[in-house]
C-alpha cells in the first residue's frame, strides 16, 4: 500500500513539475522585464522620497520597503494584462510552500535523531508520532490555503487572461489542484527537494 501511495504521489508531483516548467515558461517575457522594471520604480520613488538615495537594487530594499516596488511593478503589469500580477503572485504562493516544508524537515529531524524508540524498533515512540503529526497538520493546513489561492489565481487566468501559454498552464494546475490538496492533507512524505521545487 505504501508502495503504491508512493507511485501516486510520484506522477502528482510529476504533473506537478510540469505546471511549474509551464507557468515559469510562460512567464518568462513579464519576469525578463523586472530588472530594468526595478530599476525604472527605484528612481522614481526616490524622486517622490519614499525610497532613499542609497539603494541601487531590488536586493537592497528591506521588506518594508518592497512592496512599494512591487505595487508599481503589479500596475504595470495589470495595464498590460490584469492577470498577470496573478503570476507573481501564485509564484509567491509556490515560494511559502517551499519554505513551509523546510520548517517540518527542520522540526521533524530532531525527533527522528533524538528517539529511542527509532533507534531501537525502526518507529517513533505513540508521544513522538503524535507530536509529529500535530505540527504536520498545522504546517500543510497553510500549505492547503496556498494552493487555493494559486487555484482562485489560475481560475482568473483561465478566465481573462489574453496570454495563451498562462491559460495553458492555469488550465493544467486546475486539474492538478484536488489531488495536489489530497496529496497535502494527508501525506507524510516532506514535498521539498534540492531544486526548490515541490
Amino acid at each position: 500500500m505504501a508502495e503504491e501511495n508512493l507511485k501516486k504521489y510520484g506522477k502528482v508531483m510529476e504533473q506537478y513539475n510540469d505546471f511549474v516548467d509551464q507557468l515559469e515558461h510562460g512567464n518568462a517575457k513579464y519576469e525578463q522585464q523586472l530588472p530594468a522594471l526595478h530599476k525604472k520604480f527605484i528612481a522614481q520613488l526616490q524622486e517622490q522620497g519614499k525610497l532613499p538615495p542609497e539603494v541601487q537594487s531590488y536586493a537592497q530594499l528591506s521588506t518594508e520597503q518592497r512592496p512599494l516596488v512591487d505595487d508599481l511593478i503589479d500596475e504595470h503589469f495589470a495595464a498590460i494584462d490584469p492577470t498577470i500580477p496573478l503570476v507573481f503572485d501564485s509564484f509567491k504562493c509556490l515560494d511559502l510552500n517551499v519554505e513551509l516544508e523546510k520548517q517540518l524537515l527542520k522540526f521533524w529531524q530532531p525527533i527522528f535523531s533524538n528517539s529511542t524508540a527509532f533507534k531501537r524498533n525502526g518507529k517513533l515512540s505513540p508521544a513522538e508520532i503524535s507530536q509529529v503529526e500535530q505540527f504536520r497538520k498545522k504546517i500543510r493546513r497553510q500549505s492547503v490555503e496556498h494552493l487555493n489561492r494559486i487555484h482562485a489565481n489560475m481560475l482568473q487566468i483561465v478566465r481573462g487572461c489574453k496570454d495563451a501559454e498562462l491559460v495553458a498552464a492555469a488550465r493544467s494546475y486546475l486539474i492538478l489542484h484536488d489531488r495536489m490538496v489530497s496529496m497535502y492533507t494527508k501525506s507524510n512524505i516532506i514535498f521539498v527537494s534540492d531544486s526548490n521545487l515541490l
